[in-house]
């Protein structure tokens, strides 16, 4: 399969061949009861197998002809392949981030329903609940193990791989700050300069670790997990609309008004809001989620949110050291609730990807005597810079707990390390990445550390 003989000029000029091929509707699609999304582990064989036939029929579509717009190359070239002059790719780094994808899979979902039906007439993407251990243990759930099926793709095991920390997860999706769960907006087209703790945490960091396709943009839906590795993203946003959003009402955005192209027409952000508007649900039990969050929480979270001006700003100075750099967090007065750290200046690179650790510890405690067992108990978060499209720099949001609020206001200090992301499975480095790149110094890696107040 080769991804890059689809180029993005040859995906406008045949999208409205897909249009009459498929028979996809331009807008959402009018239903009556939404079909369930289902947890991949909880599939019956009949229906795994039907969402298997499925795939392999758009995938021996594109074995035939690589730019056949009810292929799979062409549907993966949607993400996979970017040229923001005319509007395209996926959108990462920006409020844009979970609407371009909810939609992407919405489309995809009714490709693969018609591509032999009755057989295929009920096929929903499965989603990976990437955040508990697979049924029949290991990091993946069996369907995406068995070399022999279409959704197989060549794994790695590496530290971290799923599953995701459940507790961990649970604190992104009780995120008060829409902006902080998803990222600022953006008006570019492609990459923006904010990613949410959503994408930043399990999204990048998983990519990176989950097959050597999905660690880059470039090739990432070559892998089939893709699929339901996003409808788990698109499950964590259906999770927090459910305590977020008051019952009757529909989702606002900083900019629901802000188009995002895909293949031949464009769309709103705002347009994405509802999942029954595009015929689905979950099958998932939300009460583990606990109770929706009283209106004026939300109200208090978009008055403080990170759109708006902070109370107070506390820079830290960093200080170099053999694990990264160190920055005292002790403020002249306490810090109040609802207190963020921010990392401004990021850098992202075409070329490659890495993660910052972020640790809270005693002045006194000195990680690079700690093994990283010990040292984990100080771990705040781990926050992936996935490889973009083009060099830039971002800022990054981490919401501390109570807790770590607590020990910021004792003084603790803040250590910021940085990891590379290796070639995983030896032999040639991952496509995009040359042998030779290198990440740069820790301090290297972003210009501001600093507490906001708001």
């Amino acid at each position: 399969m080769k991804l890059t003989a689809v180029t993005r000029r040859s995906v406008v000029l045949s999208a409205a061949a897909a249009i009459t091929a498929t028979g996809i509707p331009s807008a959402a699609r009018a239903v009556g009861t939404p079909n369930k999304r289902k947890n991949i582990d909880a599939l019956s064989q009949p229906e795994l197998d039907a969402y298997k036939r499925a795939i392999q029929i758009v995938k021996s579509r594109s074995s035939k002809n690589t730019n056949d717009p009810t292929g799979y190359d062409f549907w993966a070239s949607l993400h996979d392949n970017f040229n923001e002059s005319i509007h395209s790719g996926c959108a990462h780094y920006s409020e844009k981030f979970f609407p371009w994808h909810r939609r992407y899979l919405s489309d995809f979902e009714a490709l693969l329903q018609q591509t032999d039906p009755p057989t295929t007439a009920g096929v929903m993407i499965p989603y990976w609940d990437w955040s508990q251990p697979p049924k029949g243990g290991g990091h993946f759930p069996q369907a995406f193990m068995d070399s022999s099926s279409p959704l197989f793709d060549t794994r790695i095991f590496t530290k971290p791989t799923p599953p995701w920390d459940p507790a961990d997860l649970l604190n992104m999706v009780k995120e008060t700050d829409w902006n902080i769960f998803s990222g600022k907006p953006d008006p570019s087209n492609g990459f923006g300069t904010n990613p949410g703790v959503v994408e930043s945490g399990p999204h990048n960091t998983l990519h990176t670790n989950i097959s050597r396709d999905m660690a880059i943009p470039r090739t990432a839906v070559k892998d089939p997990i893709f699929w339901s590795f996003h409808a788990g993203i698109d499950l964590v946003w259906s999770r927090w609309q459910r305590l977020h959003v008051p019952a009757g009402t529909t989702q606002s955005f900083a900019d629901g008004a802000a188009v995002i192209w895909f293949r031949d027409r464009s769309y709103t952000v705002a347009s994405t809001a509802n999942t029954t508007d595009f015929g689905y649900e979950y099958d998932y039990d939300f009460s583990g989620d606990g109770p929706p969050a009283p209106p004026a929480l939300l109200a208090l979270a978009q008055a403080a949110g990170v759109t708006t001006t902070p109370k107070r700003t506390l820079t830290l100075s960093p200080t170099a050291t053999d694990r990264g750099v160190t920055a005292q967090a002790a403020a002249p007065t306490p810090l109040g609730g609802n207190t963020l750290v921010r990392l401004a200046g990021v850098k992202s690179f075409h070329d490659k990807s890495y993660r910052l650790v972020l640790y809270l510890h005693p002045k006194e405690v000195n990680l690079s005597s700690l093994s990283p067992q010990s040292a984990d108990q100080y771990r705040m978060t781990v926050l992936t810079l996935w490889q973009a499209h083009h060099e830039g720099e971002v800022e990054l949001f981490v919401r501390p707990t109570p807790a770590q609020l607590a020990h910021l206001n004792q003084g603790w200090t803040i250590t910021v390390q940085s990891e590379a992301v290796p070639d995983e499975g030896g032999g040639a480095p991952m496509p995009g990445m040359a042998a030779s790149a290198a990440l740069p110094a820790t301090q290297q890696l972003f210009k501001t550390l600093e507490l906001q107040e708001r």
